[in-house]
Parts: structure tokens; C-alpha cells; sequence
């Protein structure tokens, strides 16, 4: 078999708005709207042209806020332009055991976490 990993599905409570934020504040493609199979439909937005993989927004319902974690080379230069967007994180970038990371949440309370991982390794000398 040669498979391929390229639609993950994030459920989220208003796809339609949450398409909206990602193309507005984080510079995201939509690409189309999709049945894919039974009652998995949503729609579909992806980084760029070149980047096979793409989130499926589906449709979770009430209560069912997502959180989509977005790697960025530069946390802060990110976070900034952010900030100049009008957005309001609410805290800023946190050092984690992943990397730098700030978290932000849009109206629907679905959670972007914007994430510039780093390497932390031990003196071995």
C-alpha cells in the first residue's frame, strides 16, 4: 500500500467561522467544501499550495471547541503581527517543553496554538 496522510478532521463549533479566522488572521487557503463519507463533511483549508496536508472542518456541536496546533518558525514575530491584527491573546508566548508557544482563542472558544519548536538539550560536556 501506498497510503498518504492528508485531511484530518478537527471538529469545531461553526467550521464557516472558524474558515474565516484562519484565512483572515493566520494567512490559511481554503480550498473547498467536502462530503467525504456518511456524515463526515466539513470544510477544507490548508497553509498553502504546496503543503499536502489540509484540516477538514467538521461540525462538532455545541460544547465541542477544538484546539489546532500550528507550527511557526517565529513564535513572536507571529505573535506580534497578531497583535497588530487586533488579536488579544490573552497571554503571551510560553516557554514549554516543546518550544515557544502562544496559545489564542477565537469567538466559538476553539483554541490555536501557535507553536516554534526547540530543541532543549542537556550540557554533555
Amino acid at each position: 500500500m501506498d497510503l498518504t496522510l492528508k485531511y484530518t478532521p478537527v471538529q469545531v463549533k461553526d467550521p464557516e467561522s472558524v474558515k474565516d479566522f484562519l484565512l483572515d488572521f493566520f494567512g490559511f487557503i481554503y480550498w473547498r467544501k467536502a462530503f467525504i463519507t456518511g456524515n463526515l463533511e466539513g470544510i477544507i483549508v490548508g497553509l498553502n499550495v504546496t503543503d499536502p496536508h489540509r484540516m477538514l472542518l467538521v461540525n462538532g456541536g455545541p460544547g465541542s471547541a477544538g484546539t489546532l496546533i500550528i507550527n511557526t518558525d517565529d513564535c513572536l514575530k507571529d505573535y506580534n503581527e497578531l497583535l497588530q491584527k487586533g488579536i488579544s491573546p490573552g497571554q503571551k508566548p510560553q516557554y514549554t517543553a516543546m518550544g515557544l508557544a502562544v496559545t489564542i482563542e477565537d469567538a466559538s472558544g476553539n483554541k490555536y496554538v501557535l507553536l516554534e519548536e526547540r530543541e532543549y538539550e542537556e550540557n554533555k560536556s
